[in-house]
């Protein structure tokens, strides 16, 4: 899939269908590697809803029968200065096309244009996937 085959929108409630399919996207896109972040709707729909608050970016990336293909959220921290990507998904039946990458390239752009230097993500490894899962990597880093 090229990028002309897709576009990257903003998410809004304005289009409930968007909307809805974001939420399920967050469903069907962590279940197998981090199944208990949003294993219901009202959990995810929940979440969607918190991306659309004032002065977060949302994001989804659409095809032309108007089908959610991947979703991309940012949200302000450290006073304005940082910005947090939350969450970024991809379905799973259109990965390694380059989506993630241009809803990535977009993010960038918007919060460049708004004098952001750093854009950050956090991770899980709720399911033990990753060569450091279960070492503390700073040990005893409070006492």
């Amino acid at each position: 899939m090229s990028a002309n085959q897709f576009q990257i929108i903003d998410l809004s409630r304005k289009n409930e269908s968007l909307f809805q399919q974001a939420a399920e996207l967050l469903m069907t896109g962590f279940a197998h590697s981090a199944p208990s972040a949003w294993p219901t709707m009202p959990a995810a729909l929940e979440e969607a809803e918190e991306a659309l608050e004032p002065g977060k970016i949302a994001r989804v990336a659409v095809d032309a029968d108007g089908v959610v293909l991947g979703w991309i959220g940012g949200m302000p921290t450290h006073r304005g200065r940082a910005w947090e990507l939350h969450p970024l998904v991809v379905h799973p039946h259109h990965r390694k096309l380059g989506i993630g990458r241009a809803l990535v390239r977009d993010l960038e752009q918007l919060v460049r244009a708004k004098g952001v230097t750093t854009l950050y993500l956090g991770t899980d490894d709720e399911m033990d996937l990753t060569s450091i899962s279960g070492i503390n990597l700073y040990p005893n880093v409070w006492e």
